[in-house]
């Protein structure tokens, strides 16, 4: 009798950002066990999680129709109510210097502020730990390079290293599209047009989030997503990423013209709160422009996605290819009698035609956990995550200048 694989145990570091939520929701649906995770900024308070008809957060599914909400909550909250009440039997640390002495792990997965990620992904993968990063991850060169050496030595130990990029990972929609390409349905593959608009909702961002040294810019953290994503299918199509070249990349911020005035949810003060932009002068809007041999990539992501739409982002993917086009609307199909997200519309010789996505199968869950327990997979190799993060630092070097 074949004995049952025990189920990889995930601990979370940090809970900053509402993407601590929903990855954890998704690993658990694929199999793992979330026995642990640290909050530095542990305290009491209540639960930000309600889905729309009221469910409280144990019966809020963020791994599916729910995880737009989290996604669009992001910081300024402290999580952990939300998270206990996901997640009961977890055991609580202070730090992550506390849950390396105190507790039995596979899988770090860092969501704290963003500048601290890349030293807690270091420490994890150095006590043998794989790791699963949120983005952004590296917000310097430095911590780059840092990165890069710790995770050959890590490959070394069996440890794996890679960033959960949830635009691809979580959208049915753009795994069909991939197949799509890799079976020919447009041709070759001429050009790729990603777009990754959010909601700032800045009155529910913590004070980190509007420090670059802090949190990054739009190139090192929304963009990594567009990014990765244009080098999987560059690579699909049959091209090697690492021939990947800037074309142009440029970030800057566009006056909006008004005043955001809403509740700050977070653990130091639940006082409402209005924010000017002059005070927060951030990046709201970027763009880079890429080449992979023939392939282009259009990639812009921004902040200025509209109050009155209904999710946080109108994200979008537009393929072109010799003999035919693919669109996908992650999220919205605006001003169309569908609704939710994950459509796909398949334009070649035949005519227009759009596509279910509802029985997509995402594999990355699986595969990454596969790959946590010494499975060679897609997730095995940190060298493509690598490559992300050092364009997307060399972008905004490039934007800068």
């Amino acid at each position: 009798m074949t004995q049952a694989t025990p189920p990889i145990r995930v601990a979370i570091v940090g809970l900053e950002h509402a993407h601590a939520l929903g990855v954890a929701l998704v690993l658990d649906a694929a199999g793992a066990d979330i026995v642990a995770f640290s909050n530095e900024r542990s305290g009491p308070g209540e639960s930000a999680i309600r889905s729309a008809d009221g469910r409280a957060p144990g019966d809020v599914d963020l791994s599916g129709p729910d995880h737009q909400q989290a996604d669009g909550m992001a910081g300024g909250h402290n999580w952990e109510p939300d998270f206990r009440a996901l997640f009961p039997d977890a055991r609580a640390y202070q730090n992550l210097d506390e849950l390396l002495a105190g507790d039995t792990f596979d899988l770090a997965v860092p969501v704290g502020v963003p500048d601290e990620r890349a030293g807690h992904a270091i420490a994890a993968l150095a006590a043998g730990k794989s790791v699963l990063a949120d983005k952004p991850i590296a917000i310097s060169p430095d911590q780059l390079r840092q990165l890069r050496e710790a995770t050959t030595t890590a490959e070394d130990q069996g440890a794996m290293f890679g960033v959960w990029f949830s635009e691809r990972f979580e959208s049915r929609a753009t795994t069909r599209a991939t197949e799509l390409v890799a079976d020919g349905a447009i041709g070759d593959l001429v050009e790729v047009i990603g777009l990754g608009p959010h909601r700032l909702a800045a009155g529910s961002r913590p004070e980190w989030f509007f420090d670059a040294t802090r949190a990054g810019t739009l190139l090192t953290d929304l963009m990594t997503h567009q990014v990765e994503q244009f080098l999987h299918l560059a690579a699909v199509a049959g091209h090697d990423p690492a021939d990947a070249t800037i074309v142009h990349a440029h970030q800057a911020h566009h006056p909006t013209g008004h005043r955001v005035s809403t509740e700050l949810r977070n653990a130091e003060s639940a006082t409402p709160r209005t924010v000017t932009e002059a005070a927060r002068p951030l990046p709201n809007h970027a763009t880079l422009d890429l080449a992979v041999g023939p392939v282009t990539g259009h990639l812009r992501v921004d902040w200025l996605s509209p109050e009155g739409l209904h999710t946080w982002g109108d994200v979008r993917l537009m393929l072109l290819g010799t003999t035919g086009t693919i669109e996908v609307r992650k999220n919205v199909d605006l001003g169309s009698h569908h609704q939710g997200g994950d459509h796909l519309l398949l334009t070649d010789q035949s005519g227009v035609h759009r596509i279910d996505c509802s029985e997509v199968v995402l594999p990355f869950a699986t595969e990454l956990l596969e790959a946590v327990g010494g499975a060679t997979n897609q997730f095995t190799n940190p060298e493509t995550t690598l490559r992300v993060l050092d364009l997307c630092l060399r972008a905004e070097q490039q934007a800068a200048s």
